[in-house]
C-alpha cells in the first residue's frame, strides 16, 4: 500500500490557482514598477538598506526621463547621501542627486573621513548571466581604457561622513570621464565650488550627468569623443564591441532651496586645460533638451519654467 500522502485533486487544482494568481500580481507589480519609473516614483532602492527613508529624501526633487528611455533598462538606487537612475544600456547613471548639507563638509581635523578608493561594481543592480552584455560597469571596464572613474557625487562632498564617502565609490556613481585637463581640472575645480557654496548657503541640491550626441551642436567645444563605449579588459565586452557608453559631456545643475535660486552648467568630456568654469553656464532648459531629462516636475509650472529659463549670475545668489 502506497503510504505516501496525496494531495486531492480539487486542491491541486485550487493551489494552481493561487499561483498563478501570485505570477499574475508580480508580472502586474513588475510592469507597474518600470511605468512608475518612467513617471519619477519610487522604484528601487539601494541594498544599504531595504527601506525607502533614503528614496523619500529626493522624492520632490527627482527628474523624470522623457523620450526614448527603456524602463526596462532603468533602476532606481537610493542611499544617505545621493539618488541615481542607472541605465544599463549606456552603463552610466542619467543623473545622480545630492542633498548637500553644512555638515557633511565641516568638522574637527581627526573626524575627517579617509578616502579609501574602494571602487566596486553596484549590488543593486544584478546581471542576466542570459544575456551576452552585462548591465552594469565593472572594475575591468575601466581598467586600460584610458578613461578616468568620474564621480557623480564626489567623494570630497562628504569629508565629515565616511559612510556616504564609502557608497561614492559604487561604480553606479561613475562615468568614463577625460582625466588630465577635465576630471581632475576643470570638473574638480568645478566641484570645489559647489562645496564652498554649501558651505554658505547650508543646504544645496545638486543633479549631475552625462549628455549624449551633443558633438552635433554648432559648437567648436563639442566633438565627438575618441570611443563611444570602454570595454577595458572584459572579455565579454570586448567580443561584443560594447561596454561603458562615454558621454559626450556633463551637466551639473545647483539648486538653492531656501533662495528658490539655480546655477547650470554643460561641459564637454575633453581637455579643457586653462578654461573658466563660467564659460560653460547654460540653462536647465537647455539641458533638459540635450538629455531628454525633465527637471523640477513637481514644482509648479510658473516656478518649473523661471527655473528653467535663468541663467543665474555665477556664484553671486
Amino acid at each position: 500500500m502506497d503510504k505516501q500522502r496525496r494531495i486531492p485533486a480539487r486542491r491541486a487544482g485550487l493551489i494552481g490557482l493561487i499561483l498563478a494568481g501570485f505570477a499574475t500580481v508580480a508580472l502586474v507589480a513588475e510592469v507597474s514598477a518600470a511605468a512608475m519609473l518612467m513617471a519619477g516614483a519610487s522604484v528601487a532602492v539601494g541594498t544599504n538598506d531595504p527601506s525607502e527613508k533614503y528614496c523619500k529624501t529626493f522624492k520632490r526633487y527627482r527628474p523624470v526621463s522623457r523620450g526614448d528611455a527603456d524602463p526596462d533598462q532603468l533602476k532606481q538606487v537610493c542611499r544617505p547621501g545621493y539618488a541615481i537612475l542607472h541605465n544599463a544600456k549606456t552603463k552610466n547613471p542619467d543623473w545622480v542627486i545630492e542633498v548637500l548639507l553644512e555638515e557633511d563638509l565641516t568638522g574637527e581635523p581627526d573626524q575627517r573621513a579617509k578616502r579609501k578608493n574602494n571602487f566596486k561594481a553596484e549590488p543593486a543592480i544584478k546581471e542576466d548571466k542570459a544575456q551576452k552584455w552585462t548591465r552594469r560597469a565593472g572594475l575591468c571596464h575601466y581598467k586600460y581604457s584610458g578613461f578616468a572613474r568620474g564621480h557623480q557625487s564626489p567623494a570630497a562632498d562628504y569629508k565629515f561622513n565616511q559612510k556616504r564617502m564609502n557608497d561614492s565609490f559604487y561604480l553606479s556613481n561613475m562615468s568614463p570621464q577625460v582625466g588630465p585637463g577635465f576630471n581632475s581640472g576643470i570638473w574638480a575645480r568645478l566641484e570645489e565650488r559647489v562645496r564652498d557654496l554649501v558651505i554658505t548657503r547650508k543646504k544645496l541640491v545638486v543633479f549631475t550627468g552625462p549628455i549624449y550626441d551633443a558633438s552635433d551642436k554648432d559648437d567648436p567645444d563639442w566633438i565627438a569623443p575618441e570611443k563611444a563605449y570602454i570595454w577595458g579588459n572584459c572579455p565579454v565586452e570586448k567580443k561584443a564591441r560594447t561596454g561603458v557608453a562615454v558621454p559626450d559631456g556633463f551637466y551639473k545643475i545647483i539648486y538653492d532651496p531656501r533662495r528658490r535660486r539655480v546655477l547650470a552648467f554643460a561641459l564637454p568630456n575633453r581637455r579643457l586645460s586653462g578654461r573658466k568654469i563660467g564659460e560653460f553656464r547654460a540653462t536647465v532648459r537647455e539641458i533638459e533638451e540635450l538629455t531628454g531629462i525633465n527637471f523640477f516636475p513637481r514644482f509648479k509650472r510658473r516656478t518649473q519654467n523661471i527655473l528653467e529659463l535663468n541663467e543665474g549670475e555665477m556664484w553671486r545668489w
